[in-house]
């Protein structure tokens, strides 16, 4: 039988999102879009067959699902998840979490309690690239992570506000943190640096458009980040792994595995959003998650991460995570 699946939100990333639900064909059926703009509702709509809500509530109330991906900004999270887990309804939710621990952790612990399944969307975990990148340092001890994400001020309205969006190492540059964790294992420190140096910035933005982080690990390996939304085009996207058989590069577009005497460069990430769509919808089928590798309690640990970062910034100082958990 077909993963009964309802989404919230059609904005830009949910395309992605679409795409990876039409190729599991079968196993799913798309039961209902919910939306607050008619336009993108009603597009999205059309596209999966399904009905069209306005409210997402209202949406669960009427066509019942048994999956919900939640692809809303950052700014609308918090009441419908929790309303979603007291359903038991399985949740997807596009990265990062939330915009403070507060709501996060409220939702983690509705999550626990409903024993659902959740789900995060840090893609990049289940990319081709990442499975390589683990392949090659698997023998070896990673001792330093270097990390970008500079490109252009994103084209959408409530990307450029703090308190909408967080600013871009919350939004955006999480996913560098991300595999940061994923590969480094968890932070004990940060220290960041965060400015705004743009002559003319977007109407109303408020969030820093460079910055730059060290953070320090258990392992006693050190990261460092570096965040940029100024530039006219994208440049740099992309995480290198430091170890003594070498360097593991992974971007978007490649990996680059570097040698003593060879330079192995791939080009294939394959499809890391339909993994990552595959792996939930089967552990929301068999109730056995253990494929999915972000689940909610452990993206938040990402954001946990990230606001520490922020938090540096803003008051100059390192930010131990042990004292964020007290």
């Amino acid at each position: 039988m077909p993963t009964r699946v309802a989404v919230v939100g059609a904005g830009n990333i949910s395309r992605h999102h679409f795409e990876s639900l039409e190729d599991l064909g079968e196993a799913v059926d798309v039961v209902g879009i919910a939306d607050l703009k008619e336009e993108a509702r009603t597009g999205a709509a059309a596209r999966m067959d399904c009905p069209a809500f306005e409210d997402s509530t209202q949406m669960l109330d009427e066509v019942e699902p048994e999956a919900v991906f939640l692809l809303v900004p950052l700014f609308a999270r918090g009441d419908f998840e929790i309303e979603a887990a007291k359903r038991g309804i399985h949740l997807f939710v596009e990265k990062p979490v939330a915009l403070d621990l507060e709501t996060a952790e409220a939702i983690e612990a509705a999550v626990d309690s409903a024993d659902i399944v959740s789900s995060v969307g840090y893609q990049w975990r289940y990319s081709d690239f990442t499975r390589k990148a683990e392949q090659f340092t698997s023998g070896s001890t990673i001792g330093m992570a270097s990390g970008h994400w500079s490109g252009v001020f994103p084209e959408v309205d409530w990307w450029g506000s703090r308190s909408k969006s967080g600013g871009q190492v919350v939004e955006q540059t999480t996913h560098i943190f991300d595999l940061c964790r994923y590969f480094l294992g968890e932070p004990i420190s940060v220290y960041a640096r965060h400015a705004r140096t743009a002559a003319n910035p977007p109407d109303g933005a408020d969030v820093p458009d460079v910055g730059v982080a060290v953070v320090e690990f258990e392992s006693g390996a050190i990261a460092q980040i570096s965040s940029s939304c100024l530039l006219p085009a994208d440049y740099r996207v992309d995480i290198a792994l430091l170890t003594e058989a070498g360097v593991a590069e992974i971007s978007k577009a490649h990996l680059r595995i570097i040698e003593k005497g060879s330079v192995t460069t791939l080009t294939d990430p394959g499809r890391p959003f339909l993994e990552e769509a595959k792996a939930f919808i089967r552990a929301a089928q068999v109730g056995d998650a253990s494929n999915v590798l972000s689940p909610y309690g452990d993206a938040v640990k990402t954001l946990r991460l990230t606001l520490a970062a922020v938090e540096s910034a803003d008051t100059g100082n390192v930010v131990k995570l042990g004292e964020l958990l007290d």
